[in-house]
C-alpha cells in the first residue's frame, strides 16, 4: 500500500475512534452509563486498529514524511483531536469512578450504623419507638377473659 493511503486509512481510522470516544464522553456527561457499554466492541476493534496503523507508520517513518502536506496536516488534525477526546475521556471516566467509590462508601457507612431493634417488649418493659433512638415507656398489661 503507498503512504498516501496508509496515511488516509490512519486518518480514517483515527477520526472514527475520536467520534466513539465522543459518543461514550457524551454519554458519561449526560450520565447515561448503562449505555457505554454498547460502544465498547467497536471502541475496541477500532483502537486495535489504531494501534496497528500507528506502529506501521513508526516503523516506515520516513514513508509517511514523503506524503503530501496536506495528508500530514489531516492526520495532524486527527491526531490532536483524537488527543483531545481521549483526555476529556480519561477525565470523565475518573470523575465516574470517584463518584461510583463515594456512593459505595456512603452505603457502606449507612449500612454500618443502621441498628437492629429488638422486636416486642424489652427486659425493662419497654419497646423502642420507631422514629427516634429513645425509647417509649410501655406499660405491661394481662388479659383476663372468662366466659
Amino acid at each position: 500500500m503507498d503512504p498516501t493511503a496508509r496515511a488516509s486509512e490512519l486518518i480514517d481510522v483515527t477520526e472514527s475512534l475520536t467520534a466513539v470516544i465522543d459518543q461514550e464522553n457524551a454519554l458519561l456527561q449526560e450520565l447515561r452509563v448503562k449505555e457505554i457499554g454498547a460502544l465498547q466492541q467497536e471502541k475496541t476493534s477500532l483502537s486495535g486498529l489504531y494501534e496497528l496503523r500507528m506502529r506501521e507508520a513508526i516503523q516506515d517513518a520516513v514513508a509517511f514524511n514523503a506524503v503530501a502536506p496536506e495528508v500530514r496536516d489531516r492526520l495532524r488534525n486527527a491526531s490532536e483531536a483524537f488527543d483531545r477526546s481521549a483526555q476529556r475521556n480519561a477525565r470523565a471516566l475518573k470523575a465516574a469512578l470517584e463518584m461510583n467509590t463515594r456512593m459505595v462508601h456512603k452505603i457502606a457507612q449507612l449500612a454500618t450504623r443502621q441498628e437492629t431493634r429488638p422486636n416486642g417488649y424489652g427486659a425493662s418493659g419497654t419497646v423502642p419507638y420507631p422514629n427516634r433512638r429513645s425509647k417509649m415507656s410501655v406499660a405491661a398489661m394481662t388479659l383476663n377473659q372468662q366466659l
